[in-house]
C-alpha cells in the first residue's frame, strides 16, 4: 500500500478468514457499523490493517438484510470472510455492496458486488478504424482474371533479393488493392453470413418509409405513411427469411462436398463460438511481481520475456562430432514454388506487409515465377529480405495459470507468408533425404497424433478386456521446440546426412546482429546456409520430427518403445 500513488483508487479485496462484527467497537472510520455475526481475533487484525492503511470495510458500510451480508455458507453455519477495502477519501465513490447469494464465486463463496463511481476518469478512446483489404474476394473468377491481367503488365525480373522482393510486394498488394478494393468501415450488422443485395435494398426502402412516417407525425397523412412503412417492414422481413433459407440450404449442399466434410468442425466450433481468443493484456506483473500496465512497459516485458524464452537451452554434453556431407546447393525451380504456393493454407493472417497466401495463389503464374526468382536469391546471396526478418507477436492465453504472468500466454508469431514458400520447398527436400522413424506422430502425412490417441485406446481396452495390467509412459517436454539446442539440430541433420549446404552454421556471423532482437526477428534459419533464420517456433515444427525420435532416445537411454504426443492426451 506504500508504493501506490495518492491519485490512485485503491480497491483490496480478498478471502481474510476473520469476522469483523457487526458493530463499530472503538473502529469508527473503519468500520461502517452494519455488518455481521460476532467479531473474533482475526477480525480484529483485520480492522488494525485497515486503520493501519487508512482503509474502510465496504462491506460494512451499507445497511443490508442477512442475506446480503453473508460471504460464506458451511454446513448451515453462515459468516463474513470476503472482505472488500478502499481509502478512506474514497468512500464518497462507493454506491453499494452485496452479496449474491445464489451464486458461487468458488466453492462455498458466495459472489461479492461493489458499486464504484470514479469521478475524473478518462474514458478509452474509440479506436481509430483501420481499413482493410477485400482479400476474400480473391474466391471470385472474375476478381481472379482482373487480378492476373494487371499483374501481366509488371516485368520487373528481380536481380538483388532486397529490391526484387520490394517490387514483387508492392506490384502484389497495388493490384490487390484496386481489383478488390478496401473495407470503409466495421460492419454494422452482427450477422452478415446471409446478407445480399436484394436484402439490402428492402432494408434501405423500410428505412426510408420509417423516417417518412417520422416526419408526417401530426398531420393528416401519418396513417398512410405507418401503413406503408408496416408494408415495407414486412418485405424486409420476408426478404430477409429467404435469404436465411437459401444460405441454410447452400449450407447443407457444402457440407455434402468432401471440402465441406473436412471444414464441418471448424464450421461448427465457428458457430459456438469457441474460437473466440483472449488475446492481449492490460497489465502484467514484472519479473519481480510488480503490476505493470503502462503500454511502453507491457511492451517491454513482453520483450524480456521472450528473449529469455528464445535464447534458453536445455543442458547437454557438447559433444557434437559429425561428418558433414558437401555438395553444391541446388536451384529453386519453379514447380516446387507452385506446388508450395498451392499447398498453403486460406484465410490466414499474414505478417506484417499483408501480403498472404490467397494473394501468391490468385497471382498464378507470375507469382511463381517472382517468388522462385526471390528463393533462388536467399540461396545466392545467404540472407533474406528485412520484411521476413520481422514478425507480429500476439500472446493468446492458455485458458489456465496467472492470467498476469507472461507464462500463461501462448506467443502465436504472425510471419510472412513469402518466407513461408520458401520453408515450404526445403522442408519437403530434407523429407526426401531423411528416412523417419514410423513411431513419430505427429508433423507426418498420415499418422497425427489423433492416430497415436486411438492406438493407445485400443490398447487399453485389449488389456482391460483381457484383465491385464498396461504400463503407459508420458513425458511432457516442456517448452520442447525452443529450448533444444541450435548445435544439436545441426549436428542431428547430419548424422541424417543432409547436404552442409543447407545446414552449414552461421551462428558465429548471425549472433552480434541479433543480440537484443531475438524475440522479435526470426533466429532459426541459421540452420540453413546460406539463408538467414526463422523464428523457433515455426521453423522447428516441421525440423523437429525428423530426429525428435532419435534425440529422444540419445540423450534418455530408454529401451522401450515410447509415444509421444505433443498434443493434450485425454483418455
Amino acid at each position: 500500500m506504500e508504493n501506490v500513488k495518492d491519485e490512485e483508487v485503491v480497491v483490496v479485496g480478498r478471502d481474510l478468514n476473520g469476522h469483523v462484527g457487526r458493530s463499530m467497537d472503538g473502529f469508527e472510520g473503519v468500520h461502517g457499523g452494519y455488518g455481521y455475526g460476532v467479531r473474533n481475533g482475526e477480525g480484529e487484525t483485520i480492522l488494525e490493517f485497515a486503520d493501519g492503511a487508512d482503509l474502510l470495510i465496504c462491506n460494512t458500510q451499507f445497511q443490508k438484510g442477512d442475506n446480503k451480508l453473508v460471504t460464506y455458507t458451511s454446513g448451515g453455519s453462515t459468516t463474513t470472510v470476503d472482505y472488500l477495502m478502499a481509502r478512506r477519501r474514497d468512500r464518497g465513490h462507493l454506491r453499494d455492496i452485496k452479496v449474491i447469494p445464489g451464486e458461487e464465486a468458488v466453492s462455498q463463496h458466495h459472489l461479492v458486488v461493489c458499486n464504484i463511481r470514479v469521478k475524473g476518469a478518462r474514458r478509452a478512446r474509440r479506436l481509430k478504424y483501420q481499413p482493410r483489404m477485400k482479400v476474400w474476394r480473391l474466391k471470385e473468377v472474375t476478381v481472379r482474371e482482373a487480378l492476373k491481367e494487371r499483374l501481366s503488365s509488371v516485368e520487373d525480373d528481380a536481380v538483388e533479393l532486397e529490391c526484387g522482393w520490394m517490387s514483387m510486394k508492392d506490384s502484389l498488394l497495388g493490384a490487390v488493392g484496386e481489383v478488390c478494393g478496401w473495407t470503409k468501415g466495421p460492419p454494422r450488422h452482427s450477422e452478415t453470413w446471409w446478407w445480399n443485395d436484394e436484402v439490402g435494398k428492402r432494408i434501405d426502402e423500410k428505412r426510408k418509409k420509417f423516417k417518412e412516417w417520422q416526419k408526417a407525425k401530426g398531420t393528416g397523412a401519418e396513417k398512410a405513411e405507418h401503413e406503408s412503412y408496416k408494408a415495407a417492414k414486412k418485405a424486409a422481413k420476408k426478404e430477409v427469411a429467404k435469404a436465411q433459407e437459401a444460405c441454410r440450404k447452400m449450407f447443407g449442399d457444402r457440407l455434402d462436398s468432401e471440402e465441406g466434410q473436412r471444414a464441418v468442425f471448424r464450421i461448427a466450433k465457428q458457430i459456438a463460438k469457441e474460437r473466440c481468443d483472449v488475446m492481449g493484456v492490460s497489465c502484467l506483473k514484472d519479473e519481480v511481481g510488480q503490476i505493470v500496465a503502462d503500454p511502453d512497459g507491457i511492451k517491454g516485458r513482453w520483450k524480456r520475456y521472450m528473449e529469455m524464452l528464445l535464447n534458453t537451452e536445455n543442458e547437454w554434453d557438447g559433444n557434437i562430432e559429425s561428418n558433414p556431407v558437401l555438395g553444391p546447393a541446388e536451384k529453386i525451380t519453379e514447380k516446387e514454388v507452385e506446388e508450395a504456393i498451392k499447398a498453403m493454407k486460406s484465410r490466414k493472417a499474414g505478417g506484417p506487409t499483408g501480403v498472404v497466401g490467397d494473394m501468391l495463389k490468385a497471382a498464378g503464374s507470375w507469382g511463381v515465377k517472382r517468388m522462385a526468382e526471390i528463393c533462388n536469391l536467399v540461396v545466392k546471396e545467404g540472407r533474406i529480405p528485412v520484411d521476413w526478418e520481422l514478425s507480429t507477436l500476439v500472446p493468446l492465453y492458455k485458458g489456465k495459470g496467472d492470467p498476469l504472468e507472461c507464462g500463461s500466454y501462448r506467443a502465436i508469431k504472425l510471419l510472412e507468408h513469402g518466407m513461408k514458400v520458401l520453408e515450404r520447398v526445403l522442408e519437403r527436400r530434407i523429407r526426401k533425404k531423411v528416412k523417419i522413424d514410423e513411431m513419430q506422430f505427429g508433423f507426418m502425412p498420415g499418422r497425427g497424433t489423433t492416430d497415436a490417441l486411438f492406438i493407445v485406446r485400443q490398447l487399453q481396452e485389449k488389456y482391460m478386456e483381457k484383465r491385464k495390467k498396461l504400463f503407459l509412459g508420458f513425458v511432457d517436454l516442456e517448452k520442447a521446440f525452443v529450448m533444444v539446442p541450435h548445435k544439436v539440430l545441426i549436428w542431428a541433420l547430419r548424422k541424417f546426412e543432409v547436404e552442409e549446404w543447407l545446414i552449414r552454421d552461421q551462428t558465429a556471423r548471425l549472433t552480434p546482429a541479433l543480440a537484443g532482437k531475438m524475440a522479435l526477428k526470426c533466429m532459426l534459419l541459421l540452420l540453413y546456409s546460406p539463408i538467414a533464420p526463422p523464428p523457433p517456433s515455426h521453423f522447428l515444427f516441421f525440423i523437429f520430427p525428423f530426429f525428435a525420435h532419435f534425440l529422444f532416445l540419445y540423450f534418455l537411454k530408454i529401451r522401450f518403445v515410447l509415444i509421444i504426443c505433443f498434443n493434450y492426451l485425454r483418455l
